[in-house]
């Protein structure tokens, strides 16, 4: 795929991220734009995992094998599904476009080529830290709830280590299929339904289990909830699910160096 010189490691150099002072400047003016183009402004930022959460709880409560769950504990299992699911599909589309989206910019400038990629995702924490707070709330209401802060830390890590990756895979599939982008948001749909957002891994037939096996979404929703769960709750391998994130986002970043060319081509 694309020039290849054999030096695939060598072509990633520290000029091919921003410095602290560019990658502020560029977040600042996607965070402004990001806003502009909703109605409500930065309010929406703040509503989407809200809203979206409570249409599941209302319609799915006492449903999927739940029913013996009371309404506050049902709430934040499908609060931190939604969460984290929201942030994985956002940053998997945005960063897979963000070259494309700023190629007014690549096209007439030279700017380090992880700039945007990696704008978009810290753009995406911001909201999947605002989808924390309400977890917090919930929880502090709860009070039947344990917080484990460096699992917590290690999961969000694991996550966004991840679809950083991932994201980066896809940003050079769209350089040879540009149709991509279309369908990637429809896959990640049918992947969510597959995956424990708002029912539990138990109503699953033990036969077809292996399927939701294969889903990775499971495990990065699996680490999320056990940092925020119940005393009772099964520990989460945080090693390999990092070390797991480490090498899709090593592979991004080589993949992306050794297509550049062919990006380009494409913007």
């Amino acid at each position: 795929m694309g020039r290849y010189d054999g030096r695939m490691v060598s072509s990633i150099s520290r000029h091919d991220f921003p410095s602290r002072r560019l990658l502020s400047h560029v977040l600042k003016k996607e965070m402004i734009g990001k806003f502009q183009r909703h109605l409500f402004g930065s309010i929406w930022i703040f509503l989407n995992p809200l809203l979206t959460s409570i249409v599941m709880i209302t319609a799915f409560y006492g449903i999927f094998g739940v029913k013996r769950a009371s309404l506050i504990d049902y709430s934040i299992y499908v609060l931190t599904g939604v969460v984290l699911v929201q942030f994985i599909n956002a940053s998997l589309i945005n960063v897979s476009m963000s070259v494309y989206s700023a190629r007014g910019l690549y096209s007439k400038i030279k700017i380090p080529k992880f700039t945007f990629p990696i704008a978009q995702q810290m753009l995406q924490q911001v909201n999947l830290l605002i989808g924390l707070l309400y977890v917090f709330l919930l929880v502090t209401f709860s009070g039947n709830y344990t917080i484990r802060v460096p699992d917590l830390v290690l999961s969000i890590l694991s996550v966004t280590v991840f679809t950083g990756g991932l994201g980066l895979v896809f940003l050079v599939v769209n350089s040879y299929f540009p149709d991509f982008a279309t369908i990637l948001p429809i896959g990640l749909q049918a992947v969510m339904y597959l995956t424990p957002v708002f029912y539990t891994e138990e109503i699953w037939p033990e036969k077809v289990k292996h399927i939701l096996a294969l889903n990775p979404l499971l495990y990065f929703v699996r680490a999320f909830r056990y940092a925020i769960a119940k005393e009772s709750t099964q520990a989460a391998n945080f090693t390999v699910i990092l070390v797991s994130s480490t090498l899709v986002l090593f592979f991004g970043l080589l993949l992306v160096s050794s297509n550049w060319n062919r990006v380009m081509k494409k913007l």
